[in-house]
């Protein structure tokens, strides 16, 4: 069913299941976050408006395939909105979307454009790919990406390393150097992550390591798609956890010594 995630993070046509028979006037209508240009931050809109077709009807019976139009408003400024456009397809108990506006972004925040560096351009190729339901060509690009940048990555993991731990985590290092893939050097330190890059138990190098590892010539559009997200959002998921980290450490330490030269005078 049309839900949150699906909202606000599904490309156009990648497919959502549904298990009822039909859909009536009880229309899943759940709010979403995502940002809002007129309060320029993260805003939660609600549901004000469904259509069938372009004509607004207060009840309504899918049969066979209908589109439908999700009008949301955002709850900061009462004015900007964001229109869905989506299909539902009962034969085969599915719904995607076939439009939405504004578009679905493949632009690239701050704090991933500083990491990827020169290599962002491939990860926006593979978000192009992504809006277009092409899952396939998205994995491609985010195999380039990872191989460009997984040494970076790794290294910079050290930093968030408890001062216990990082004498192991170096010498799984000298291991990485003197592997030639992204695969090879993941599998090597894909168990010693610290705790804070593992959300709810899991462990989003692992997940990179599970999806570079699996095969695709026998998965659909959909089978891909749903990796290159995996792909997607365990890349974010680390990246916004190292380089918040960073931020915090060196905030702290800068802190720290203007109050040990204060006190020193």
């Amino acid at each position: 069913m049309p839900d949150k995630e699906f909202l606000e993070a599904y490309p156009l046509y990648r497919k959502c299941d549904f298990n009822v028979p039909f859909i009536s006037d009880d229309l899943p209508s759940p709010s979403i976050n995502m940002f809002c240009p007129n309060c320029t931050s993260i805003q939660t809109y609600n549901m004000i408006n469904h259509y069938v077709g372009y004509n607004y009807v207060g009840g309504y019976t899918i049969i066979n395939e209908e589109i439908y139009e999700l009008q949301y408003q955002c709850m900061g400024c009462k004015k900007f909105e964001r229109f869905f456009y989506i299909k539902f397809d009962v034969q085969d108990k599915n719904v995607f979307k076939i439009g939405q506006d504004p578009p679905w972004s493949i632009s690239i925040n701050t704090k991933l454009n500083k990491l990827l560096g020169k290599n962002a351009y491939l990860y926006k190729y593979a978000l192009t790919c992504e809006s277009q339901s092409y899952g396939l060509g998205a994995i491609a690009y985010y195999r380039r990406l990872i191989e460009e940048i997984i040494d970076k990555l790794l290294n910079d993991i050290l930093e968030i390393i408890p001062d216990s731990k990082k004498p192991d985590y170096e010498k799984l290092l000298l291991n990485v150097k003197k592997s030639k893939n992204a695969q090879s050097k993941i599998d090597i330190v894909k168990n010693e992550i610290p705790e804070i890059l593992r959300s709810g138990g899991l462990n989003p190098l692992k997940i990179i390591y599970d999806n570079l590892s699996v095969g695709l010539h026998e998965k659909t559009e959909q089978d891909c798609l749903q990796i290159s997200d995996e792909l997607r959002t365990s890349i974010i998921f680390m990246v916004e956890i190292i380089l918040s980290t960073q931020k915090s450490k060196k905030e702290f330490s800068e802190k720290l010594q203007k109050r040990l030269k204060k006190h020193s005078k």
